[in-house]
C-alpha cells in the first residue's frame, strides 16, 4: 500500500500541533514537521486525482499544486489574525482549485475532515445558471440527490439556503425549494480515526465515485452560460 496512505498520522499530527500553535515563530521552528506533512499530502492528493481520471473523463492528471490550497491565510479583511490554515484542502476539479467548476474536494483537519463535492459560493451568473438547470430539470436532479449511496454518504446537500425564493424564479414552482440554495455542496465527514485508518483513502474515492453524476450535472448547468 502507497506510503502516504500510511503516514496520514503524520499529517493530523502536524495539524493538532498547528491548531495549538497557530504563530509564524512555531511554524518556523517547526518547518520540517510541516514539510514531511505537505509531502504526505501531495502523494495522497496525486494517488487521488489518479483515481479520479479512471472514472471522470473530465479530470486531468496534472501535478497536485493546480489543486492544493495554500496553508497560508489571507487576513487583510479577518478579524482571525491566525497566519496558518489548521488545514491541508486540495480542490479537484477541470479548472483547478479556484476555476468555478464542480468538483471533488479534500479536506483534511483534526476533527472536522470531510470529502466533499459541488459548487461552493458561485459567482451570481454560475448561480443563477445552476439555479435554471435545476428548475428545469427538476426530476432528473431529484433523482440525483436521492440515490441511496448519496444519501448514505452525504445526507443530502448542505443546508445553505434562502428563506424565500430568489429573485426572479417563480415562486409557484413545484421544485423552488431545489433553486433556494446559495450554494451545492454534498459534504461526508469523517473522524481523526478513520483519516488514519488504512481504508480512508477507499472511502475517499467511493465518495467521489457517489457525487460524479451532480458534479456533471452541475458542470452542464455552468457550461451552458458560454452557449448563450
Amino acid at each position: 500500500m502507497n506510503d502516504a496512505v500510511n503516514q496520514m498520522d503524520t499529517i493530523v499530527g502536524f495539524l493538532k500541533e498547528l491548531e495549538i500553535n497557530n504563530n509564524k515563530q512555531w511554524f518556523l521552528e517547526n518547518q520540517d514537521k510541516y514539510i514531511d506533512a505537505k509531502l504526505v499530502f501531495e502523494q495522497f492528493v496525486s494517488r487521488l486525482v489518479d483515481e479520479i481520471v479512471n472514472f471522470d473523463s473530465e479530470i486531468i492528471p496534472e501535478k497536485p499544486s493546480r489543486y492544493i490550497f495554500r496553508i497560508y491565510r489571507d487576513t487583510r479583511f479577518s478579524k482571525d489574525k491566525a497566519p496558518y490554515k489548521n488545514n491541508f484542502g486540495a480542490f479537484i476539479s477541470s479548472a483547478g482549485r479556484s476555476g468555478g467548476m464542480a468538483g471533488y474536494y479534500i479536506h483534511l483537519e483534526s476533527g472536522k475532515s470531510m470529502a466533499a463535492g459541488g459548487v461552493y459560493m458561485p459567482q451570481p451568473e454560475i448561480l443563477k445558471a445552476i439555479r435554471t438547470e435545476v428548475l428545469f430539470k427538476h426530476e432528473h436532479f431529484t433523482k440525483l440527490i436521492s440515490e441511496p449511496q448519496f444519501i448514505q454518504f452525504f445526507g443530502g446537500l448542505d443546508d445553505l439556503t434562502l428563506s424565500r425564493p430568489p429573485k426572479g424564479f417563480p415562486p409557484d414552482h413545484p421544485a423552488i425549494h431545489l433553486a433556494k440554495y446559495k450554494s451545492y455542496v454534498y459534504t461526508r465527514q469523517f473522524d481523526d480515526l478513520t483519516v488514519v485508518s488504512d481504508h480512508f483513502f477507499d472511502e475517499v474515492v467511493t465518495s467521489f465515485k457517489a457525487m460524479k453524476q451532480l458534479n456533471h450535472f452541475l458542470n452542464n448547468a455552468i457550461r451552458l452560460i458560454d452557449e448563450k
